[in-house]
């Protein structure tokens, strides 16, 4: 038999398979046509296959078969190749060649992709071997380069590998070369413009194509661009405009892949010795001092330590003509400012000293720390560098300042004047009323660090602060305490103090500079407040209270009032001695603000307020005796409590006024028409009473109702706040669920007896069942508002709407953990059948009953009646007078959320039924 003879049985066999995707079928027709070489040559086997490869072109369509045919003859021609046969002289032979190149024109996309995959690897055997095409290598070439242009990628990516083989990289006009370049510019694929990246030679003519690559869209061109640029450019070869535009596209990159890949090619130039300074003093020339800053923290991120050190022995007597003018980059001469070099020689190298340090590094011995006399001059110099570039470098130089005052860490302070020469020169950058402001703060702290003492640090600086600011006192008022003792409006009658306008004129330019010094000296005194910690009264800083923070609430411009005030609150939060000198007139000022003056200041004077208290707690109370007066009850009216109906214990009957001042505060802000001083009171409400520094049923009772109401979804904030409030109270403690229960069911009779086109008019009764709901699920509550809820459907037997929503939550609760408790059973099943009794037909009714009747089986059901019985009926199994308690206790609720009209016939403000804490957290 024939070799002709073997294939044909072979490839029968092959093609009477339906299914050719199989990868064994196409195995086990390969090994069988291998078995062939054994009896004949590859060129006949070779010439056995291909025929019926071109019957199949010419009278098949079923491209599955064509393509799995073709992978065998692929397969069988690089087998040849690696039995030592030479796949170029195979396919030269008797028209072998012919055949593939007529595989190129197929419809199929694998074949074609196949066939480019051969005639590149013909090619490549073709240099490999010194065998020479002849008169093929056009043909292969021209087959090659018509399918660059095919619509598949893969298709495209085998035939530019091919046509690389052609390439000649020293003729800058080469067509191979300039197709791949167009590739690399204009193809859709990131797959093929990144192949094309790796083929492509490097040169003078395909550097710039190259570079451009860097800002491609996609991540992994980006990331092979930067892998070329480092592995194979040399520094020398980069213009200045390419390497900027390199620095550039580096400093918004996100991607983690990316950032390494530039980190890598940093750490290749940083190799090469490139001249840093000089890059950066380029982005400072065009005027992209962002670019230039973040350069620096990149290459910071990356430089060897001790990698600058050596410009840093030289550095104080540098001068302009030592620097070369292009550094060790082509590109054009530049000649940059001689103050703009030296600093930034300076402070680059003192900050790449800073951040090698942090890192754990050990200390270069070429690296030298400057003494202290020196360093306090680099200060000096560096503030007046700053002003006089009017702030054009505050981007790039804040970030090196911030480095370079790190440094005094290791800086050896034995020497007292070198300390004490440093000190003055902090202090001369934070009282510089041109120095910009974000560099004051990292000053101000090192300045404290610094200082031997308390209070020579302190008074270092509160002398400069008072002096700088230019508010001045009344000249009729010598203490601003007497002057704050008294409302504020009768002091500032010409100050338009309104919630939502502002109608003061613009300031003069000398109004305006008065104005900024004002807010300087403010922001610095806060800046003092938050660094410093006493644990006693400093007069230092009772000064700066009387001087600066106290004069300036009287200010007409609101912006100042509002700093005044937080320094006020960040003063009295300084320590608990402190508090005791500054918290009345804290307290007097802020409650006077909270409805008096602009919005911003309103919202400063709340936050303030709830963080005092939640910071002190009880004993914070003790220093506000100076509103007991204004919050104790006239004599003429001695009972407020009977007419609200208010029941206080003993314990509650001697409840400071001060306290009971400052909730009225506090329900007032709540019914307030700012959403958010509403907003920030109601989430303060919940920390105070999480922190167990308050407990009032009035107040609870203002929660459980925003919980209920749909305005509250209109702030995430709010409702995610109020959530988790009454999910962590319920579970703390029993009494918080006392509490709660004693505060839910006249908070509920509030919502269901609203009026209609009133606020509580809106909850949805769905609402409140839900959140009903939520609370019988803790253990802690279940037992106290079931009985709740079954005493208010007993004292509302009338009013269906509240019957069928106490009784649905009740059916819906799980009563399981509850089967031990018999006697608790019982006592529910008696009430039940008391409303069965006299109320309409409700399934509901009936549910709660089948779920009583689980727990104690001994329980008989009183099946719900079918009309209405006088409330009276069932007052002798409730206790006496708890339906009179509810209803003034809801009556107190519902006046709490009236809107307040001052006029002679309204009622005598209530008094809320409140516990506080000693002032501990739990």
């Amino acid at each position: 038999m024939s070799a002709q003879e073997c294939c044909d049985i072979t490839l029968r066999i092959f093609s009477s398979i339906q299914e050719l995707r199989n990868q064994r079928i196409i195995q086990n027709a390969k090994s069988e046509i291998l078995s062939l070489l054994s009896k004949f040559t590859p060129l006949e086997v070779l010439d056995a296959i291909l025929p019926p490869l071109r019957h199949i072109l010419c009278h098949k369509s079923n491209n599955r078969y064509l393509q799995a045919y073709f992978e065998l003859v692929i397969s069988l021609i690089i087998e040849f190749s690696h039995l030592s046969y030479s796949v170029t002289e195979l396919c030269l032979k008797d028209s072998i060649l012919e055949e593939i190149l007529k595989l190129s024109d197929v419809k199929n996309k694998v074949v074609r992709t196949r066939t480019c995959q051969l005639l590149c690897h013909i090619v490549a055997r073709d240099g490999a071997t010194q065998i020479k095409l002849g008169v093929w290598e056009d043909r292969i070439y021209d087959c090659l380069l018509s399918h660059t242009r095919d619509k598949i990628s893969s298709v495209r990516i085998e035939a530019i590998k091919g046509l690389a083989n052609f390439m000649k990289p020293s003729d800058h006009l080469c067509p191979c070369v300039l197709r791949i370049m167009w590739h690399i510019k204009h193809d859709a694929s990131s797959d093929v413009r990144k192949k094309c990246l790796q083929l492509l030679p490097l040169t003078n003519e395909t550097l710039d194509i190259i570079v451009s690559q860097v800002a491609d869209n996609s991540v992994e061109v980006k990331v092979t661009t930067l892998k070329i640029l480092t592995e194979n450019i040399h520094l020398k070869f980069l213009r200045m405009s390419e390497v900027m535009q390199i620095l550039k596209i580096a400093t918004f990159e996100q991607n983690k892949g990316v950032i390494i890949g530039f980190q890598n090619l940093f750490k290749k130039w940083l190799s090469l010795e490139c001249d840093i300074i000089f890059i950066l003093q380029r982005f400072d020339l065009i005027g992209e001092p962002q670019i230039c800053s973040q350069t620096l923290q990149n290459f910071l991120k990356i430089s060897p330590l001790g990698a600058l050190s050596k410009l840093w022995q030289n550095l104080t007597g540098i001068e302009t003509a030592d620097l070369p003018p292009d550094g060790l980059l082509c590109g054009d001469i530049f000649e940059p400012s001689a103050i703009s070099v030296e600093f930034s020689f300076l402070w680059l190298n003192l900050a790449n000293f800073v951040h090698n340090n942090k890192e754990g590094s050990p200390v270069c011995e070429e690296c030298v720390i400057p003494d202290p006399v020196q360093f306090s001059e680099y200060l000096i110099k560096f503030q007046e560098f700053f002003v006089t570039q009017n702030g054009a470098y505050s981007e790039q130089l804040r970030f090196i300042f911030e480095n370079i005052l790190q440094l005094l860490e290791f800086i050896d302070y034995s020497n007292e004047s070198g300390r004490d020469r440093i000190i003055v020169s902090l202090r001369s950058l934070v009282t510089n009323n041109e120095f910009h402001l974000s560099l004051i703060e990292p000053s101000l702290r090192h300045f404290i660090l610094i200082c031997p003492d308390v209070d020579k640090r302190i008074m270092n600086l509160s002398t400069a602060i008072i002096a700088m600011n230019v508010s001045s006192q009344p000249p009729d008022i010598q203490d601003p305490y007497t002057q704050l003792s008294t409302p504020l409006t009768q002091t500032d009658t010409s100050l338009p103090l309104d919630t939502h306008t502002d109608t003061i004129m613009p300031p003069n330019t000398q109004e305006s500079d008065t104005l900024d010094k004002s807010l300087r000296s403010l922001q610095i005194t806060i800046l003092l407040m938050q660094q410093v910690k006493v644990q006693q009264p400093d007069s230092q800083l009772l000064s700066l209270v009387n001087s600066v923070l106290l004069p300036n609430l009287l200010q007409e411009d609101f912006a100042v009032r509002e700093l005044a005030l937080k320094g006020l609150a960040v003063t009295s939060m300084t320590s608990f001695e402190m508090a005791h000198n500054v918290v009345p007139s804290f307290i007097m000022v802020a409650t006077e603000a909270l409805f008096l003056d602009h919005l911003s200041v309103q919202i400063t004077a709340l936050s303030s307020i709830l963080d005092l208290f939640l910071l002190y707690g009880d004993p914070v109370f003790k220093l506000m005796k100076m509103l007991i007066h204004n919050s104790e009850p006239e004599e003429s009216n001695p009972e407020p409590e009977q007419e609200l109906g208010q029941e206080q214990t003993d314990h509650e009957a001697h409840i400071p006024a001060v306290k009971q001042h400052i909730i009225s505060i506090l329900l007032r802000v709540i019914q307030s028409d700012s959403p958010e001083l509403q907003e920030i009171a109601l989430i303060g409400l919940c920390k105070l009473f999480l922190a167990n520094r308050i407990r009032s049923c009035n107040l609870l009772g203002q929660l459980l109702i925003r919980s209920f109401h749909p305005v509250t979804n209109t702030s995430p904030s709010l409702t995610e706040a109020i959530f988790a409030f009454f999910y962590s109270f319920t579970l703390r403690c029993q009494e918080n669920c006392v509490l709660l229960a004693d505060s839910l069911i006249p908070t509920l009779w509030t919502v269901f007896e609203a009026p209609e086109d009133t606020f509580l008019s809106l909850v949805s009764l769905d609402a409140v069942s839900d959140k009903v709901l939520f609370f019988l699920t803790h253990k802690n509550s279940h037992d106290l508002l079931v009985e709740q809820l079954l005493i208010l459907c007993l004292n509302n037997l009338e009013n269906e709407v509240i019957c069928r929503s106490a009784v649905r939550c009740l059916s819906q609760s799980d009563l399981s953990h509850f089967g031990h408790q018999i006697q608790v059973v019982k006592h529910w099943g008696n009430l039940t059948n008391e409303i069965a009794k006299n109320s309409t037909n409700n399934i509901f009714i009936g549910k709660f009953q089948a779920k009583l009747k689980v727990l104690n089986p001994d329980y008989d059901i009183v099946s719900p009646c079918h009309f209405m019985t006088p409330k009276s009926a069932t007052k002798s199994s409730v206790k006496k007078g708890y339906g009179r308690s509810i209803k003034k206790k809801a009556e107190s609720i519902r006046e709490s959320l009236t809107p307040r009209v001052k006029s002679s016939r309204h009622k005598t403000p209530i008094n809320y039924t409140i516990e506080f804490s000693s002032g501990e957290e739990s």
